[in-house]
């Protein structure tokens, strides 16, 4: 039935536009403000005034590219100043820029590393999306066919509207679609998306408005350690969809950030020169020590065969 909802959704929804926030399907939209049980990074996740982005570690920020530059960071209730200047645009292609940006910000959150996906993600992979935007109503909203507000027997879409006050929020979802590329608004950028399921999880999420720069997050099963797999950075809507909604059917779409591996690290973590490696500091050692006994052990023998010619003399 996943798939099926993917099939029907993808091909009637209306041009993508820019990512909004977090909503999840169950409880009364309050919740979901505190880190999962399985905490796959939520610390790291920063406020960008009503945007977001993603503190990946070094004084770094990840985040879309059409999130206005220079933003002080708000991580764990601190604030820290971006600084001017620093910002960098990703590419897909040289020339080609991706809907991916990178700055610097002053200060120390004290938070590590944060791992990025070495491989995409794959199809039907859980993950799990953080990100800052408006908080919804507690019950849900029904529309007709046309978009009119309805009741739920007679509803063709199911979703919720847009509450007061705005949270960093998390929620759970899986993989549809990979590889894609998108675009929008001068960007060419590869991504992966999820959708907006009806009835599978109370966790189930959906961007909406402030989301754009969020993280979605995959646990790899080799060895259960958490990934940073995408920057949530657009959505898909249903064609005359309310604005200020999240329905179910539609999509969230995140940059695929395995493919820009390698340029966000060239950036924010340069090679070192590495220093000779012990063992081969302790195997040159050893040699030149074997080189002396073996040079001392000839000069003995060299001796003893003078005492010994000699004394037969």
């Amino acid at each position: 039935m996943r798939a099926l909802a993917v099939v029907l959704a993808l091909s009637a929804l209306a041009a993508a536009a820019p990512a909004r926030a977090v909503v999840a399907a169950g409880g009364d939209g309050t919740g979901h403000a505190t880190p999962p049980a399985n905490d796959p990074g939520f610390a790291h996740v920063a406020a960008l005034g009503d945007l977001t982005g993603v503190y990946l570690g070094g004084g770094w920020i990840l985040t879309a590219d059409h999130v206005p530059p220079d933003r002080d960071a708000v991580i764990l209730g601190v604030t820290y100043p971006a600084v001017p200047g620093s910002r960098i645009v990703l590419e897909t292609a040289p020339g080609v820029p991706a809907d991916l940006a990178l700055y610097r910000i002053e200060g120390d959150p004290g938070l590590p590393w944060l791992e990025i996906a070495s491989s995409p993600p794959i199809v039907g992979e859980p993950v799990v999306m953080v990100g800052q935007g408006w908080t919804r109503l507690a019950s849900p909203a029904y529309w007709d066919a046309a978009w009119q507000p309805t009741t739920p027997a007679m509803a063709a879409h199911a979703g919720f509207e847009r509450g007061v006050g705005r949270a960093l929020r998390w929620g759970t979802n899986e993989v549809v679609v990979v590889d894609d590329e998108v675009v929008l608004g001068g960007r060419t950028t590869t991504s992966f998306a999820t959708t907006f399921d009806e009835g599978v999880s109370a966790d189930e999420a959906q961007a909406v408005q402030g989301d754009s720069g969020g993280a979605v997050f995959a646990q790899r099963a080799g060895d259960g350690v958490w990934e940073l797999a995408g920057a949530m950075f657009t959505v898909g809507l249903w064609i005359g969809q309310p604005a200020d909604t999240a329905v179910f059917g539609t999509a969230t779409y995140a940059v695929q950030l395995a493919d820009y591996r390698e340029a966000i690290e060239a950036v924010t973590r340069p090679a070192v020169p590495a220093a000779p490696a012990p063992w081969r500091v302790l195997a040159g050692v050893s040699l030149l020590a074997l080189a002396a006994r073996a040079a001392s052990a000839r000069t003995l023998s060299a001796r003893a065969r003078r005492r010994t010619d000699r004394a037969a003399t």
